[in-house]
């Protein structure tokens, strides 16, 4: 028993100094396969890759989530490390897929046009950010000039309504021709956000922040160009639910000009924060400062930050406390239901069998290996509940969030014309 305590602590020791020397920028990592560091990772993470490429990629497509089980488990491996990766992967495959799941998710596209369900606040934790394909995207064969002989604003025209039809590949080209043909700043200027517009259409978010930004540099805009460039740089991060650079960007169009979109993205920053008296101050200024604006849109802004005080908020703390004392308390206390009575079924199953193997090994005088085992095993899923209650709950209030501050973003999108 003691040479195995030593090998074991060995390893760990082990593999605790290739964490601390072998660490990478892991949230920068691409797709492309390379190894996590680690004596415990490297050949886990070769594992669980040679299933995802060899294995599940040869097999019948069951997972729910937009993000299988196989990649999830890479991905949070990478992120967390060996211990991170095997609690979130028991709180996503054991507890959460469900089918109350179907209820609780946001349903997104997936590839082949299939419905799937949104988890990747799980994956990132409290802070979600969404993913989304930056690749290119199929560009049709240029046509011949459509802008011979044409003045500046008839293209635009023409431009404008190949965008309002939703052929946003040609009228990006269009608009990328007159800015770089126009004579005119404003003009030039004016078709360069409309480009960002195009390609965040498209879903092409990093390259459309970069075209919003020429606007910002270019010292021959005016300032409500770039006021709008930046609530469109805004927009673009707040889709992405990257809020900390979407307010940064909203408060640098203010310093160019007082416009409604710009509060109105403070707003619902503010909002999907949780920070319901900064909302209903920029609530306040909106409305003393900006006469033309709806009153009725105002007005809504304030009744959904009254409706915000209303509404019983879940505690993280309280529902981690609830699963630590209970197994599964904490996700029936968020409203996940079918994940608590799944918690609840294998920490208990695991429990009783871990105190079956004690009571056998204490009768007949065995070394307690079962018991050990048991203890782990049992540990292991126990912590993973206690971690899952605490972010059911942080992901049912980002939900409610959300349900409140929706009418904001879609003003937003209306008002910078998105």
């Amino acid at each position: 028993m003691t040479t195995g305590r030593i090998i074991g602590a060995g390893l760990i020791v082990i593999e605790l100094c290739s964490e601390a020397f072998g660490a990478v920028d892991r949230r920068a990592r691409g797709d492309d396969w390379n190894p996590a560091p680690g004596l415990i990772r490297a050949p886990v993470h070769s594992l669980i890759h040679y299933y995802r490429t060899r294995v599940s990629s040869n097999s019948i497509e069951r997972c729910p989530f937009r993000i299988s089980c196989s990649e999830f488990a890479e991905k949070t491996l990478i992120q967390y490390g060996t211990g991170g990766c095997l609690i979130r992967t028991i709180d996503r495959y054991f507890y959460r897929e469900n089918r109350q799941a179907f209820t609780l998710y946001e349903k997104v596209e997936g590839e082949g046009g299939r419905i799937k369900l949104d988890d990747g606040f799980f994956l990132y934790d409290s802070v979600y950010v969404q993913a989304t394909p930056e690749g290119d995207h199929w560009r049709p064969k240029e046509p011949p000039n459509p802008l011979a002989g044409m003045s500046d604003s008839a293209a635009v025209e023409f431009a404008d309504d190949l965008y309002r039809n939703g052929d946003y590949d040609i009228a990006r080209i269009i608009y990328e021709r007159i800015a770089r043909y126009s004579r005119e700043p404003e003009s030039r200027c004016a078709a360069i956000i409309k480009i960002a517009k195009c390609l965040a259409k498209e879903g092409k978010y990093a390259r459309a922040v970069g075209s919003a930004a020429k606007v910002v540099e270019d010292p021959e805009g005016s300032d409500s160009l770039r006021s709008l460039a930046e609530q469109m740089i805004g927009a673009i991060y707040m889709k992405q639910r990257i809020f900390p650079l979407a307010e940064t960007h909203f408060r640098k169009a203010l310093e160019y000009d007082t416009s409604a979109g710009s509060l109105l993205g403070l707003a619902f920053v503010a909002m999907e924060g949780g920070h319901w008296d900064r909302a209903d101050s920029l609530d306040k200024v909106m409305r003393r400062i900006l006469p033309p604006y709806s009153t009725n849109r105002s007005n809504d802004i304030h009744s959904r930050v009254e409706q915000a005080r209303l509404t019983k908020w879940r505690n993280q703390a309280l529902a981690g406390w609830m699963s630590a004392i209970l197994p599964g308390a904490g996700q029936w206390y968020s409203g996940h239901y079918f994940d608590g009575i799944q918690a609840f079924t294998f920490v208990t199953t695991f429990g009783l069998a871990t105190y079956a193997a004690y009571r056998y090994e204490s009768a007949f005088q065995r070394p307690r290996i079962g018991t050990a085992l048991g203890v782990a095993v049992t540990g292991t899923f126990h912590i993973a509940n206690i971690w899952g209650a605490r972010q059911t709950a942080l992901y049912r209030n980002m939900r409610m969030r959300q349900n409140i501050s929706a009418p904001v973003r879609e003003w937003l999108y209306d008002w910078i014309d998105w």
